[in-house]
C-alpha cells in the first residue's frame, strides 16, 4: 500500500546536496577546533620543554665560551 506521507519522487532534487552541505558546515568547525587543540598541546608539551632545555644548554655553552675566552 502507498504511504501518502512520503512522496514517490523527491520533490527537491537539491535536498541530498543540501544535507551534505549541512553536515559539512557542522563538521568543519569541529575539525578545525580539534586541529587547533592538537597544535596547542604539541606546543605546550613538546616545544616549550624543548625550548627550556635548549636555553639551559645555550647558557652552559655561553659560560663555557666566556671561560675559554679569558684563558
Amino acid at each position: 500500500m502507498y504511504n501518502q506521507s512520503q512522496p514517490l519522487l523527491d520533490s527537491d532534487p537539491g535536498a541530498a546536496s543540501k544535507k551534505r552541505s549541512e553536515r559539512l558546515t557542522l563538521w568543519i568547525p569541529r575539525v578545525s577546533l580539534f586541529v587547533a587543540l592538537v597544535a596547542l598541546c604539541f606546543q605546550v608539551f613538546v616545544l616549550y620543554p624543548w625550548h627550556i632545555e635548549l636555553s639551559k644548554e645555550f647558557a652552559k655553552l655561553a659560560a663555557s665560551l666566556a671561560k675559554n675566552a679569558t684563558v
